[in-house]
């Protein structure tokens, strides 16, 4: 089954603000710098997603594998700087 990437939006977008409770702004492609979607709340503050879409899970997980050793090598460097 394919689904295009609008359809994957607003389908992300639907279950968030069932999940939250909370009304979720979306954005035309263009000039927003990857914001997909967008909420705010007096409670909870503000949240910016990014809806992405994988080919299969094998994709998901080398990404999220690249992801999380990135963000591990940005937190060695910044403890690096501060001892």
């Amino acid at each position: 089954m394919y689904i295009y990437y609008s359809e994957f939006e607003e389908i992300t977008r639907d279950l968030l603000q069932k999940e939250w409770n909370c009304l979720i702004e979306s954005f035309t492609s263009g000039r927003d710098g990857g914001i997909d979607l967008r909420c705010a709340t007096e409670k909870e503050g503000k949240a910016i997603i990014q809806a992405k879409r994988y080919k299969d899970y094998k994709s998901l997980l080398a990404n999220l594998i690249l992801l999380i050793w990135s963000a591990f090598q940005k937190m060695i460097a910044l403890l690096r700087i501060t001892s």
